[in-house]
């Protein structure tokens, strides 16, 4: 059995991950001017790298505010 099968990835990851190929491979830039991506309230206790990331998703479109 695979041991990656049942791992989780926590969101502040997948932020750095989505936004990184977004941006790199695709060519995608995030819209700096968007509004609102600042608005998470649970990044307090996160490095700026990953409070870094998790704005730049949102303002790449990729991760919204709310957990759906």
């Amino acid at each position: 059995m695979c041991p990656f099968v049942d791992a989780k990835v926590p969101r502040k990851q997948i932020a750095k991950l989505i936004s990184m190929f977004t941006i790199q491979i695709m060519g995608i830039f995030p819209d700096t001017n968007k509004s609102g991506c600042d608005g998470y309230d649970d990044t307090t206790y996160l490095s700026d790298e990953m409070k870094f990331f998790t704005k730049t998703a949102c303002q790449l479109n990729l991760m919204g505010l709310e957990q759906d």
